[in-house]
């Protein structure tokens, strides 16, 4: 609440409560603060910065247990670009 929602100490909170989550298995939900982390980043740091890269990674690691796992290895590349 002192920073507002729209510091970049939020937007790595979300990430990191997003690593917990999935951590626990609890993929819906890291999904979503993983998105709340790269909406935030987006909007501070633009389309392509290292910040984002790292959300692509997490987001990324919950592909991985699915059968999608050629999504995840091109989600991966990607962020690799950056």
């Amino acid at each position: 609440a002192s920073y507002g929602d729209d510091h970049p100490y939020v937007a790595g909170a979300e990430m990191t409560l997003g690593q917990i989550l999935a951590d626990f298995g609890r993929h819906a939900e890291a999904r979503e603060r993983y998105a709340r982390a790269d909406k935030l980043f987006a909007r501070m740091y633009g389309d392509i910065h290292p910040y984002r890269a790292a959300f692509v990674l997490n987001h990324s690691s919950l592909l991985f247990p699915s059968p999608s796992q050629a999504g995840a290895r091109s989600s991966c590349l990607r962020s690799l670009t950056w």
